[in-house]
């Protein structure tokens, strides 16, 4: 069992309640027809009721083994146009959007917004989590998500990861990867660094199951070149290591020294770790949002995410270059989040 196949059958032992902001999309739609098909819970899609009932009656034929389900006994279609909800939602915007000025006929029409009605639908316990970013930009879904469901106490800033699955027999190392922050933090400061290598180094022992090694990326290996571009990695390294020194954890590292174990032979061979770094920790947001499409565009690597974490409530972004099965497996990792209750 590879391991998009190990998350599926995870998330189908605990059904949650997903909502889906942008519910007249195909993608999205077959998403949620598998979703279903597996076992997730149920799905909520959100746009014109005439619409996505029938797209859903046409994309179900296409998929041969949920021929048999009752998609409208799992799949609830919502139009926040039409909602009975839209009045409660509106006072609850009101509140999450106190120190904003908003008038409440305002607020009426901001909550029609699907990202928005998402948001609060999880907010006030209408879903478990929501998942969002095919057709809007992951500014727009990570910034309604903030406003709406908001930080949780002990979260200082956002930061996401994606989780590179390279299972393909043309793979060097057929293993699991985080890669970090591919969409969140553009440039972040040493303390944003490391708290990045403390929570992807948490949620791979929690989704892959693994034990984590961290590598903090670099165009330097240990000392190869000096600059203060490399001094801030090596300082958030040294972060992490005085508040949690359990973490196995190295750098600063260029890519080959963290991930070949024969280039780290050469370039670190007095590390420990080096050449079998599992969780990779970019410098900036530049380097790690191009990494992971370099990753799944040319080496075929299956990418999830990215994936939120310091949230309330679960809620998570896709690209909107995804296809459908990307959406399934974002759908799978916010199911088991809610599981966790965590995010």
């Amino acid at each position: 069992m590879n391991y998009t196949q190990r998350i599926r059958s995870r998330a189908s032992k605990v059904p949650k309640r997903i909502i889906l902001s942008e519910g007249t999309d195909d993608r999205v739609i077959l998403a949620a027809i598998e979703a279903v098909g597996e076992g997730f819970g149920e799905m909520t899609l959100l746009g014109p009721e005439n619409i996505i009932s029938q797209k859903i009656l046409n994309l179900s034929s296409s998929l041969e083994k949920t021929k048999q389900i009752d998609f409208f006994s799992k799949i609830k279609i919502i139009d926040p146009v039409k909602s009975d909800l839209i009045e409660e939602f509106a006072k609850a915007y009101l509140k999450c959007r106190e120190k904003k000025i908003i008038k409440i006929e305002d607020a009426l029409e901001i909550v029609k917004n699907p990202l928005v009605f998402s948001a609060l639908s999880v907010h006030l316990n209408y879903a478990d989590g929501t998942v969002g970013g095919a057709i809007s930009t992951t500014s727009d879904t990570v910034r309604t998500a903030l406003n709406v469901i908001g930080l949780k106490e002990d979260k200082g800033k956002l930061s996401s990861f994606f989780l590179i699955d390279c299972d393909g027999f043309h793979h060097k190392r057929k293993e699991t990867f985080i890669f970090a922050d591919c969409g969140v933090v553009i440039n972040p400061s040493v303390e944003d660094l490391a708290n990045s290598a403390i929570v992807c180094n948490d949620w791979f022992s929690e989704l892959v199951g693994d034990k984590p090694v961290v590598g903090m990326l670099s165009f330097s290996t240990l000392g190869s070149a000096r600059h203060p571009l490399a001094n801030k990695v090596i300082r958030a390294k040294e972060l992490v290591l005085s508040t949690r020194p359990d973490i196995n954890i190295e750098g600063e590292l260029q890519f080959d020294s963290a991930f070949d174990p024969l280039v780290a032979d050469i370039k670190a061979k007095n590390s420990k770790i080096s050449g079998s770094c599992n969780v990779f920790i970019f410098p900036n947001l530049d380097t790690a949002n191009i990494a992971y499409k370099i990753a799944e565009r040319m080496a075929g690597a299956v990418a999830i995410g990215p994936i939120l974490d310091g949230l309330k409530k679960p809620a998570n972004d896709v690209s909107r270059g995804c296809n459908y099965k990307d959406i399934v497996n974002v759908i799978a990792i916010t199911n088991i989040q809610a599981q966790l209750g965590m995010s």
